[in-house]
This record gives structure tokens, sequence and C-alpha cells, in this order.
């Protein structure tokens, strides 16, 4: 790990990003098993697919901008001017899909039953998507500034955690929680954007529509690969929660998905340092020894986690929820599967021109998990375990996609080189 230690820009954002981390963990186990207790498994199911339709609506609106957008400020280097474009072109793209995703939201108010049932929560949810989606972290992120990102989360968190504790007491107070996320976002959008100009002299500009339109452009590539991996992994909760609405088994599920989530953390504060980072430097054996030590760390852990998984989730979650170890003995494998996915994903291959792949992998795990859920739907086996089942084998598709592609860019590259030695 010497050569990771000696990039102090690398190594002090991804610092700054494992202490968000470790932070925000320590918010959800505060908060996650308050919120299973005082709300129940059926109450609680109603937030997991709340949750499951805040992803779709935060992917629409965010678009492909966190990777589009960081690479765009990352290649600008410190010029103001283009990065203020860079920041209002997808402050205003951002700002009429939400304007898109609440028409949609009102048709789905008026034709689906799940969503006329409890409209309010779902508009809730959509402003805690806008908000959370007009947050500028691609900014610092293409800065290399990771610690405003740190703040800015820590914002959110703190707010919807205070929050929780003060005024959730009971199951008939569940809007709160989408509520609480969107004032702390919104809170920090405001302290960002004042930070942006205060700091680096980067704020909101006059553009043209033709800037808009080129940035939603060069951000639609990222766009495919985030709505499919978004796609199957919130589509799991959207269809148990229409098969089995309100259910004591959707809640289990969601508790345990949402835990599950926060191990696949673990990946993001890597591999969101090391795509700028890959970028600029290209140094693909630096990142196979990340790939390896993560590895190492996670497998063990998960393991142990697997053999005591009933008594856990009863610990941790709260009476009645011992059969999520069920789920979670399944879905934990997903967590040493992501560390390798993110990682072989965009930063791996972004550098090599192979960006297509790792769109194309999770195009291929979104069919794939549609096809499973028919598959079992017909057969009448839709139920969260199999699911789980699916889950586990899409991902591991995908994983398998970018690392062939990896070693297969590897290869090019080595040859290239060997033949401009010869030559």
């Amino acid at each position: 790990m010497g050569t990771f230690l000696a990039d102090k820009k690398l190594a002090g954002n991804t610092l700054a990003l494992y202490i968000l981390l470790a932070t925000s963990y320590l918010f959800s186990f505060i908060a996650l098993p308050y919120l299973t207790r005082v709300l129940g498994p059926e109450v609680y199911g109603r937030i997991g697919f709340g949750t499951a339709f805040y992803s779709y609506a935060y992917l629409i609106i965010d678009f492909g901008f966190i990777l589009s957008a960081t690479a765009e400020v990352s290649r600008a280097g410190l010029d103001r001017a283009k990065i203020s474009v860079a920041l209002t072109a997808a402050s205003l793209a951002k700002i009429v899909l939400a304007l898109l995703c609440g028409l949609v939201l009102a048709v789905l108010c008026l034709t689906v039953p799940q969503f006329a049932e409890d409209p309010l929560l779902y508009f809730f949810y959509l402003l805690y998507a806008a908000a959370s989606a007009l947050l500028p972290d691609f900014a610092y992120r293409g800065l290399e500034d990771m610690k405003m990102v740190t703040v800015s989360t820590l914002v959110v968190k703190s707010v919807f955690l205070v929050g929780v504790f003060v005024f959730v007491k009971d199951s008939t107070q569940y809007m709160l929680v989408p509520l609480l996320y969107f004032l702390g976002s919104a809170i920090a959008d405001i302290f960002l954007l004042f930070h942006l100009r205060g700091k680096y002299g980067v704020c909101l500009c006059h553009i043209g529509v033709s800037d808009v339109w080129r940035s939603m452009k060069d951000s639609a590539q990222y766009f495919v690969s985030r709505v499919a991996s978004t796609f199957y992994s919130s589509l799991n909760t959207m269809v148990l929660g229409v098969v089995s609405p309100g259910s004591a088994e959707l809640g289990r599920f969601t508790a345990c998905t949402n835990a599950v989530n926060a191990g696949k953390g673990l990946s993001s504060p890597i591999a969101d340092s090391m795509f700028p980072y890959m970028i600029r430097t290209k140094n693909y054996r630096l990142l196979v020894k990340i790939i390896v030590f993560g590895e190492v760390l996670l497998v063990p852990a998960c393991i142990v986690v697997a053999v005591f998984a009933p008594g856990l989730c009863e610990w941790f979650f709260g009476e009645g929820y011992a059969e999520s170890g069920d789920y979670l003995r399944i879905l934990i494998t997903l967590i040493p599967i992501s560390l390798a996915s993110y990682l072989l994903g965009f930063p791996a291959l972004t550098p090599m021109g192979k960006a297509g792949v790792s769109n194309s992998s999770v195009v291929a795990g979104a069919v794939i998990q549609v096809l499973f859920l028919v598959v079992l739907w017909i057969y009448g086996q839709l139920n969260a375990l199999n699911i789980c089942y699916a889950t586990a084998v899409t991902e591991t598709v995908v994983l398998l996609i970018r690392a062939f592609s990896f070693i297969e860019g590897l290869r090019d590259i080595r040859r290239k080189n060997s033949n401009e030695q010869q030559g």
C-alpha cells in the first residue's frame, strides 16, 4: 500500500470519505433499529417502498452527472469559469428532470393503488430526491476536495438523526422520515453553494440552452449504467411491495437490504476517490492491490456475519426480525462482490476507453434480474428469499463481465507497450 499512501491527495480524500462512512454508519446504527422498533415491520415496509421510489427519482434527477460532471471538473483543473459552467448546466438539467419526475408521480398517484394510498409520502420522497441530487458533490469530487462532501453529508445525517428522536414517536409519524431527510439535504445544498463561491470562486452563472444540452449528452452514457444498476437493486423492493404490500416480509427484507447496502457502502469511498485519480494517473497496479487488500478484509468478516445472521438481526432490528437472517446470509455476499465490481467498473475501465463495458455490464444485470423475477412469478415462487438468490447471481455476472474486460484491457496495454519498445 506504499504507492497508495505516497499520493497524499488520494490518501487524504479516501480518508475523508471513510470518516464520513464511519459517521454515517454510527448514525445508521442508532436510527435504523429505533425506526424498525417504533414503526414496526408493516409500517417500516412503507418506508422501504418509499425509499425504493426515492432511489428511482434520485437516479433520474441526478442522471449521470456524478460521473460525467466530476470528469469535466477534473479536466478543467482550477479554471473557475469552466467549473461554474459545469455546475450551472448540471443544476439546471436536474431541475428540469425533477419537474418531469413530479409529473410522473402525479400519474402514478392517480393510477397505481400503492401510490394512491399515500401520495404525500411519495411527494416528500421526491422532494428529498431533488434536494439530494442538487448537492454539488461532483464539483468537489472533480476538485478532489472530498472533505466538503463529507461535511455536506454529515449535515444531512445530523438533521435527520436529531429529528427522528425528537419528532418520530410512533408509527403514525412515518411521513417525517423523508421530510427530515429533505430538510437536511436542502440545508446542505445552500451551504455548499456558498462554500464553492467563497473558496474556489465557483458559482451559478448565465449559460445557454446548448450548454445544458451538451452536459446532458455527456452524462447520458453514465446514466445508462446507473439506471440499470438502480433498476434491478430497487426493483426488488418495488416488486415485493406490489406483491405483498404492507407485509412483515417486506419490512424484514427492507431492513436486511438497508443493512447490506450500508456494508456495500464500504466500497464507495475508495471508488469515489479512485475515479478522478485513475483518470489522472492510470495506476492499474495500485487498483489491483486495493481490490486484493479489501477482499482479504471483507470475506472473513462476511462469513462471521453469515454464521450468526438470525441472532444478529433479532438483536439489531428488534423482535420479529430473526427471519431476516435467512436473507442476510445470501445478501452478505454482495459486500465483497461490490468492492471488486465498483473498482473494476468506471475507475478501471474509463481510463482504458472501456466505459461502455461498465454500462453494458449493468444493463445485462438488469435484464438477468428481470428474467429471474418473471420466472419466479410464473412459477409462483416470487418471495423475498428467492429474490435474494437472484440478486446474488446477478451481481456476480456483472462482476465477471467487468473483470474479463479489465483483464483484456491490461493485455492490450501490454501488447501496445511491447510493440512500442520493439519499434
